[in-house]
């Protein structure tokens, strides 16, 4: 754990990442959007990854904008969603919890800054495990946590995550979310700068890496579903196998 103020240069957080100064201030879209994703959430079992990253988000948008009152009432939110007991039972969330504690400490700090209160600062900070004194999947967590945050801010600026997702894979080749974030990655870089690349071959293995770790995943076997009917658009295997995923998706959803 942290001990002192001068532990500060571990500190990881939306703050200390690589987020264009230009888009913070120009409109309302970085809090607008969040915000709207988050009251369409429906809660289900397990640990609200996307929920955490929206609430990061916002946290550092009403910080940045000096409004301190909205910042801790995300900041209040999302510490609900790392406390509670239910998330805390997730297996994804017990094997980086080191890091979505760092991450969200290393924001609230931010955001408590100016506090003359020392020993509530000092009580944040001797919370905090730094990065040098995590396992590899938790850094990986980290690097994930690092690359969903910057991602929020559009396709371009996510597509600068690639080689930190990679680190993430590497350094955890077993949990299936990288291997699906860097295809999402993949997938954009594609859309916006390669539109002429008819490969698709990276971007669908690291969609069937995360499904072939974890088949009962619904986001999983439909993204993989979608590259393969793009892929497969005049190849009849590819297109049953398609379908095959659809009715996966059917099966988990119970629809």
């Amino acid at each position: 754990m942290m001990n002192t103020m001068n532990d500060n240069n571990e500190l990881e957080s939306p703050f200390t990442w690589d987020i264009p100064e230009q888009n913070q201030h120009q409109s309302d879209w970085m809090v607008t959007k969040p915000a709207e994703r988050l009251s369409c959430m429906v809660d289900d079992p397990g640990f609200k990854w996307c929920r955490y990253g929206k609430l990061l988000v916002l946290m550092y948008e009403h910080t940045v904008r000096q409004e301190k009152d909205k910042a801790m009432e995300y900041t209040n939110q999302c510490e609900a969603v790392l406390s509670d007991p239910v998330n805390q039972s997730d297996l994804f969330y017990q094997s980086i919890e080191k890091a979505l504690w760092h991450v969200f400490l290393a924001t609230k700090l931010k955001i408590s800054e100016g506090n003359s209160n020392k020993k509530h600062v000092q009580s944040i900070i001797s919370q905090i495990t730094p990065f040098s004194q995590m396992n590899s999947v938790e850094k990986a967590g980290m690097l994930g946590i690092k690359t969903m945050t910057v991602m929020a801010y559009g396709p371009q600026i996510g597509g600068t995550m690639l080689d930190t997702i990679r680190e993430a894979v590497r350094l955890c080749p077993t949990e299936p979310e990288w291997h699906h974030v860097e295809g999402r990655i993949l997938k954009r870089l594609r859309g916006t700068m390669d539109v002429f690349n008819t490969n698709r071959e990276p971007i669908i293995k690291a969609f069937q890496t995360a499904y072939n770790i974890n088949p009962k995943n619904a986001s999983y076997v439909i993204t993989y579903a979608e590259e393969l009917q793009k892929d497969g658009h005049n190849k009849s295997l590819a297109y049953n196998e398609y379908h095959e995923y659809w009715r996966k998706v059917m099966d988990l959803y119970e629809i």
